[in-house]
């Protein structure tokens, strides 16, 4: 069996993918830390896909997209080191299919590219697509494709560490607890601002979005914290976790030679 990795860092995560062909055979995580050597990262990427028991043996080349410097060029040789063969690494000069629409092309990161790929392999235009890691990121495909404008906004996580670090007598409490709406504890309020809040932002900056794309826009949610919020927001939202992995795939179909 022939297949590929495909890797995508935030601030926090390494989001891996196995794929033969378009199919995704294995998609798992690992924390995102500065202080890894490139072997270092090798070791804990091969570590993490054997513990999901898909075969490795047999790595045609892999893909990687980094919004994180310190980062990109261990991963770049933790991958060669995995595979045999230099990764393909998301940036100018790529080719990627995608009509762009932007200021300053260059600077715009490989998880905006890869996600409205992603999208349009998974619905037609228009389309209103929110990534939600330590960073939530907004996108938006016009009725022809075209990747015309975006959103960054801190990610719910953030905010959280945030507030706890701004106000000093409001705690550090975990997202994934009770959150009624009416807060009865500070707990509570904590977590009914911050999921009930985001849910809501999400869910307004999507119409104020579909305003400006066209009426039918499809609502599209992804990434690391997609789960958590998804109950916090409207029955617009289509959940696909695995879009950026797949915008990857996509990537390196194109462009492996």
């Amino acid at each position: 069996m022939t297949v590929i990795l495909c890797a995508s860092v935030d601030n926090a995560l390494l989001e891996l993918g196995l794929f033969e062909g378009e199919q995704l055979l294995l998609a798992t995580e690992i924390g995102c830390d500065g202080t890894l050597t490139a072997v270092q990262y090798a070791v804990a990427i091969r570590s993490v896909l054997a513990f999901g028991q898909e075969p490795q043996g047999d790595l045609a080349g892999a893909i990687l997209s980094s919004v994180v410097p310190s980062v990109t060029e261990k991963l770049r040789q933790a991958l060669a080191l995995l595979t045999g063969r230099p990764p393909l690494v998301v940036g100018p000069g790529m080719r990627t299919g995608l009509n762009v629409r932007l200021d300053n092309i260059s600077s715009v990161g490989g998880d905006f590219i890869c996600c409205c790929i992603g999208a349009l392999d998974q619905a037609p235009p228009p389309l209103v697509v929110a990534n939600l890691g330590w960073v939530s990121t907004f996108s938006g495909l016009d009725p022809s494709g075209t990747f015309v404008g975006r959103s960054i906004l801190p990610g719910v996580v953030a905010c959280r560490d945030m507030l706890h670090q701004g106000a000093a007598q409001l705690p550090s409490v975990a997202l994934e607890g009770e959150a009624p709406l009416l807060g009865r504890s500070t707990g509570e309020a904590i977590r009914s601002g911050l999921l009930h809040g985001y849910g809501a932002m999400l869910d307004g900056l999507a119409a104020q979005y579909e305003e400006q794309l066209g009426t039918g826009a499809q609502w599209i949610l992804t990434g690391s914290n997609a789960p958590l919020l998804r109950p916090y927001c409207g029955q617009r939202w289509r959940h696909l976790p695995h879009l950026t992995l797949q915008g990857l795939c996509r990537l390196y179909r194109k462009n492996d030679r």
